[in-house]
Order: C-alpha cells, then sequence, then structure tokens
C-alpha cells in the first residue's frame, strides 16, 4: 500500500490543474480507506494509483469549476465509493455535501470516511434518492455510474427538476439520450464526458 500512496502523492502534485496542496493529505487518505475496505465491499475495480488518480479524484478537479458559485449544497446520487461527492467536498468545502447511498454497508464506509477526513460539511443519507423530499434551495446533483442509469433518468431528471445544475459524469451514448447543452470532454479519457444540465 506504501508505494500505491506514494504514486499518488506524486500525481496529485503534478496534476494539471492542480489539485490543493492544503487538500493532499485527505485525498491520500482517502485512498487509503478505499483499498483497505474495497476487498469487503468491492466499492471500485480501478484502485491502481493512476486509475484512482485518473477516473476518482482528477474527474472531480475537472468538475469543481463547473459547479455554479451560487449553488449551497451537492447531491451525489449512489455515491457509492463517494464519487465525486469525496473529492468535491475538499475543493469546495463551501459546499454542504450529502452523498445518498442506498447501500447500508457502502453508507458505514462513507460515514468512516467523513469521520477520519473530518469533513463537518459532508453527511450520508442511506437511502434511495427517489425516497428523498424534494431538493432544498439552491443544490445541485452529480450522477456518476448509478447502475442502470439509463432506465431510470426519469426518475434522476423529476428528483433533479428544482436543481440549479446536474452534472452527469457519462459516455457519449448517454450524452445522446439527453439534450445536454454543456458539455465538457475529460481530457485523456475514451468517451468520457462532465455533461451539465
Amino acid at each position: 500500500m506504501k508505494d500505491s500512496v506514494a504514486v499518488l502523492a506524486r500525481l496529485l502534485q503534478t496534476a494539471d490543474p492542480p489539485w490543493p496542496t492544503q487538500t493532499r493529505e485527505q485525498a491520500l487518505a482517502y485512498y487509503q480507506l478505499v483499498l483497505k475496505w474495497n476487498p469487503r465491499l468491492h466499492l471500485t475495480t480501478l484502485t491502481s494509483p493512476d486509475d484512482f488518480f485518473a477516473r476518482h479524484l482528477r474527474e472531480a478537479l475537472l468538475a469543481a469549476p463547473f459547479l455554479l458559485q451560487r449553488v449551497a449544497s451537492l447531491w451525489d446520487l449512489g455515491s457509492g465509493l463517494g464519487v465525486p461527492g469525496i473529492p468535491l467536498s475538499l475543493l469546495r468545502p463551501d459546499l454542504e455535501v450529502i452523498l445518498v447511498e442506498a447501500s447500508a454497508n457502502k453508507a458505514i464506509f462513507l460515514e468512516t470516511v467523513i469521520d477520519e477526513l473530518g469533513l463537518t460539511r459532508t453527511r450520508v443519507v442511506c437511502r434511495r434518492f427517489q425516497d428523498l423530499p424534494p431538493l432544498p434551495p439552491r443544490s445541485a446533483v452529480t450522477v456518476r455510474a448509478i447502475e442502470k442509469m439509463e432506465s431510470i433518468l426519469p426518475e434522476i431528471l423529476d428528483f433533479g427538476k428544482k436543481a440549479e445544475q446536474i452534472l452527469f459524469f457519462c459516455s457519449a451514448t448517454l450524452v445522446a439520450k439527453l439534450d445536454m447543452p454543456l458539455l465538457h470532454p475529460i481530457p485523456g479519457s475514451y468517451d468520457r464526458w462532465i455533461a451539465e444540465l
């Protein structure tokens, strides 16, 4: 694990755009927690430092500037291992971040991450997003890798209809199914986009 953490530390230092210095230790601690819990919970198949950085940290780093300044809370649907919610909570400490995760075991993992990283403005809601009350004012929604996403798109859009914005981390296949006015390609990836509604 030490070698992997050292490699990720170098990637964070040389990132373009740069990863904020003040949150590097938290990002590394997050990675270590994922590696520790992953054998039991199968949080992600992308555990090498290069893959973890590219898909789990760098995508959030690229998305952070797109979040509207007027947004006060971020609702990360189907949070799973906490991506993009956890990295965005590091990058945008002004936001209240709500990690929506239906799996009780994954919710326990997320609560552990929040506690160990000291993320005082982040919390977990262990429910299906379909069972949540309407969003509060000045909310944003992030959606990434929800199981059967295409089949539940109408429910996602209905939940997010009062949101200031929705950010999808997705492939061109999903983009084609929605009329998304703002598309941001993820550099260095194959067919990965940040799509904004």
